[in-house]
C-alpha cells in the first residue's frame, strides 16, 4: 500500500516551507551595509579599549567642582602620540541622577561611537548608545532600561549635546 499525501498534508507542508524560508530571510543592503559599519566600530573601540589596558594610549584627567547640574565634574581623555583623541569621558549630574558619556573616535578623530549609561535616584538605569558614519550621520541609536522605571533621560540624544570635537570639550 502506497503511501499518499492528501490535499491537506501538502497545505501543512507548504506552510512550514513558507515559515522556514520566511525566517531565514535575508537582510536588505542597507540593513547589511549598517551591520557592515556597526562590525568595523566595534573593532575600533575594543582595539581602543584594549590599547587603554595596554597603556599604548596617553591619558588625562580634569577634576572639576560641583557647579550646577549636568556640567562635568569629570573629563577623561586618551589620545595616542600623534595627540589624535581616541576616547572621551564625561560624567556629570544632578541630585537625582548622573550619567557618565563615552565618546569613540576613530584615527582621524572623527566620532564614531557614543555610549551613554545613566541611572537617577528613582531606581532607573539606562545605556544609550549611537552609532556614527565617518561623515558624522547617526547610522543607529538606541536605548535600554535595565531596571526601574524610566527617567527624563532623552530618548534620541540631543545633537547639541553629542561631542565631536574632544580636545575643545576637553580644554573647556
Amino acid at each position: 500500500m502506497k503511501n499518499k499525501l492528501t490535499k491537506n498534508s501538502w497545505h501543512w507542508a507548504l506552510i512550514v516551507i513558507a515559515l522556514i524560508l520566511f525566517s531565514v530571510a535575508k537582510t536588505t543592503p542597507l540593513e547589511a551595509k549598517t551591520l557592515t559599519q556597526k562590525n568595523e566600530i566595534n573593532k575600533i573601540t575594543n582595539n581602543i579599549e584594549n590599547q587603554i589596558k595596554n597603556g599604548s594610549l596617553r591619558k588625562q584627567t580634569k577634576h572639576i567642582e560641583y557647579l550646577e547640574p549636568y556640567e562635568p565634574t569629570l573629563k577623561e581623555i586618551y589620545y595616542d602620540k600623534s595627540n589624535i583623541a581616541r576616547k572621551l569621558i564625561i560624567e556629570a549630574g544632578s541630585e537625582d541622577s548622573a550619567i557618565t558619556e563615552n565618546y569613540y573616535y576613530n584615527s582621524e578623530q572623527k566620532l564614531i561611537f557614543v555610549l551613554i549609561k545613566g541611572g537617577s535616584t528613582n531606581g532607573a538605569h539606562m545605556e544609550h548608545v549611537i552609532y556614527f558614519s565617518t561623515d558624522g550621520k547617526r547610522i543607529q541609536e538606541k536605548q535600554k532600561y535595565s531596571s526601574g522605571p524610566k527617567y527624563t533621560f532623552p530618548e534620541v540624544w540631543p545633537e547639541n549635546q553629542i561631542i565631536f570635537n574632544p580636545w575643545d570639550e576637553f580644554n573647556k
